[in-house]
């Protein structure tokens, strides 16, 4: 989570949404990035954070131990 104090991360967020925008970056990725400049609501955010689901191409590359 990212917790952007008075506005510190304000131009990695814009160059993030510039990234998506320009076909650099999904935008289910940047959509993993929490950000709140209020602690309380970026906790919130983060208790309530859902996996995605791994692709079936994370699987291939990814393994697991289990």
């Amino acid at each position: 989570g990212i917790l952007n104090t008075k506005g510190y991360f304000d131009a990695l967020i814009k160059q993030v949404d510039h990234m998506v925008a320009e076909g650099f970056v999904k935008s289910n990725h940047r959509n993993l990035m929490l950000v709140s400049d209020s602690v309380s609501d970026l906790l919130n955010k983060m208790q309530g954070y859902q996996a995605p689901e791994k692709s079936p191409l994370i699987n291939k590359v990814v393994k697991n131990d289990d």
